[in-house]
């Protein structure tokens, strides 16, 4: 009986090891901050931007769909309409800027750009964004390059996610410098970790049945 349970205790302790080290879908997370600045580092990265950190939500990124509306503008087509994005500021003096996850974009509209796209493997997030595309002044640039963003996921639950990006057309010789502060990253187990632990389950039943 007693070797038994310390083969149980065993089997749970691997699954429980094993579970945790192996990818789980994200399925949306919390932003509650963002920065941008273009050609130099913004504030996450030491250096200054136009930033909003209001540490409450200001919206919930959804994965594997797209966000904002199809006509982020006011009616003199360069204004950004506020109510139509997912995070907008006052970009310095050059005017309102939005953000919008978006299959297309002012400058290539043959191209197809992927729903975002994340996954957690222990406290490692990455996160694919390549439907990330900046409103601005009467166009929606999309912001190439912006997948494989990885970022540690703190004890509390939250993490910094920043990175770089060339956005697409007139501007692609420019470096856009980006920050996401997110909590409440949601999650749901992946096929292969779903198989490890009922294979695990199913072998202590049969154990138990052996018994």
């Amino acid at each position: 009986m007693k070797k038994l349970t310390w083969l149980c205790g065993l089997i749970l302790l691997y699954l429980t090891m094993a579970s945790s080290a192996m990818a789980a879908a994200v399925t949306s997370f919390d932003i509650i901050g963002f920065g941008f600045a273009m050609n130099q580092p913004n504030e996450a990265e030491g250096g200054t931007d136009q930033s909003v950190n209001e540490n409450v939500i200001i919206t919930t990124l959804e994965m594997g769909a797209y966000q904002g509306g199809s006509n982020p503008f006011l009616a003199d087509g360069s204004t950004v309409d506020f109510s139509q994005v997912i995070l907008g500021c006052d970009f310095f003096q050059f005017g309102p800027l939005g953000v919008i996850t978006t299959p297309d974009d002012s400058i290539y509209t043959s191209r197809v750009y992927e729903a975002p796209s994340a996954e957690l493997t222990g406290n490692t997030l990455t996160v694919n964004l390549p439907s990330w595309s900046a409103v601005w002044n009467g166009n929606i640039f999309n912001q190439a390059n912006a997948t494989g963003i990885t970022a540690t996921v703190r004890d509390d639950g939250s993490a910094t996610l920043i990175w770089t990006t060339h956005p697409v057309g007139p501007y692609a010789m420019d470096i856009g410098h980006w920050s996401l502060e997110i909590i409440n990253i949601q999650t749901v187990p992946e096929p292969a970790s779903l198989f490890l632990i009922g294979s695990g389950l199913a072998g202590l039943v049969g154990l138990r049945r052996k018994k």
